[in-house]
């Protein structure tokens, strides 16, 4: 059991906004590259008569790397980085010490809210409501380790590093959906815990567009002869 004060609270609600603006953009990736995924599905053979193969593996090759790479980023617990595994191990060190009570000093409720988001939201880490429950924390990191070992590697030793060790690990497109799905759900547990921050459509992504599809019914090089 470890003290922590109001400046590492500070410190922990820093992280949890630096790690909701990373994983935004992973699961915004996601989604964008799953649009497209589709498109080139309905597509394949027209998009292969004009020779867009290589623009299709160049696109796969830098969603495999820059996913992988992003997922990787939440994975390291190093000293000098921030990662949403940092923040949960932060918390499962000080698990006995983050009660309730102790909870509603650091996250004040506005007179406005018409209900007390802190008690579900506190919930969401503790079994008992009176403290943040330790196993609770730990099954969180241990399903989050368990879905990533391939990717982890894959990442550390192909994309990050040319590692004279290679890697046996071979990484799935469904192995990255169910990652990003996974952290998107996790993290959001630990951001509005520290930031009281809903999420309204329960996703860091932003919301799609009515119509995601629009972008490819126009070429991207402008006809001649077309005004701006």
């Amino acid at each position: 059991m470890q003290f922590f004060d109001e400046l590492t609270w500070v410190k922990w609600q820093g992280w949890a906004r630096a790690i909701e603006a990373d994983l935004s953009r992973v699961v915004d990736d996601r989604n964008d590259f799953d649009t497209f995924a589709s498109v080139v599905d309905e597509n394949l053979d027209w998009i292969l008569a004009n020779q867009g193969g290589s623009f299709l593996d160049f696109v796969r090759r830098s969603y495999v790397a820059n996913v992988s790479m992003g997922i990787r980023r939440q994975l390291k617990a190093q000293k000098d980085s921030i990662s949403l595994m940092g923040l949960m191990n932060a918390v499962c060190t000080h698990a006995d010490l983050i009660t309730f009570d102790r909870y509603t000093t650091f996250q004040k409720a506005a007179a406005s809210d018409n209900w007390d988001w802190r008690i579900p939201t506190f919930r969401k880490l503790s079994d008992d409501g009176i403290a943040v429950t330790r196993t609770v924390v730990e099954s969180h990191v241990a399903e989050v380790k368990r879905l990533n070992i391939e990717i982890e590697e894959f990442a550390d030793r192909v994309i990050a590093h040319h590692d004279k060790r290679g890697s046996a690990a071979e990484v799935s497109f469904d192995q990255l959906r169910a990652s990003v799905a996974h952290f998107d759900e996790v993290a959001q547990k630990y951001i509005q815990f520290f930031t009281g921050i809903q999420m309204s459509d329960e996703t860091l992504g932003a919301k799609l567009l009515d119509d995601a599809f629009e972008v490819f019914r126009h070429p991207f090089i402008k006809p001649s002869g077309t005004g701006a």
